[in-house]
This record gives C-alpha cells, structure tokens and sequence, in this order.
C-alpha cells in the first residue's frame, strides 16, 4: 500500500502540523480533499484507536511536477491537527 501522509513538521505541544499527500494520473481519488481526507484516515488508522488525524481546514498548497518516471502529479502540502476521542 502506497504511504499517502508524509509529515512535514508536527509541533508536540499544539498537536497541529503539516503533511504532504500527491495525486498522480493513476490515482481515482477524485480532487484535493478527497485526497487530504484519504491521507488523515490511513494515519489515523496507525495511531491507535484514541488518537485522530483532521484536517485543520486552513487552504492548502498544490505543486504540480513530473514525477521520477515523467508522470504528472500533484502535491499537495496541508495542514492537521491530531485529536483524541
């Protein structure tokens, strides 16, 4: 299974940080939030079951480029917040 959340900076006292997610032309996902919300889950699912990955709802950053192999994709840099349940 291909890794959809990579952490770009986590602050341990606020519990927020950024991540990065990409859309290749392979991918069915749909647009950006699909995107954002597939890669909150499959955290979350690594995290345990009192923990929870959200999107912070703040706009988001894509980058388009071509990847190693010359596809197209998109990334796209977010921001979340870890929750408790």
């Amino acid at each position: 299974m291909p890794k959809h959340f990579n952490l770009e900076d986590f602050d341990l006292d606020t519990l927020t940080g950024h991540a990065k997610t990409t859309i290749n032309s392979t991918d069915c996902i749909g647009n950006e939030l699909n995107a954002i919300a597939r890669a909150c889950k499959e955290q979350s699912c690594k995290m345990g079951e009192y923990h929870k990955v959200d999107y912070d709802n703040f706009p988001y950053q894509t980058i388009r480029r071509k990847s190693d192999s010359g596809e197209s994709c998109l990334d796209i840099i977010f921001g979340f917040e870890v929750k408790t349940k």
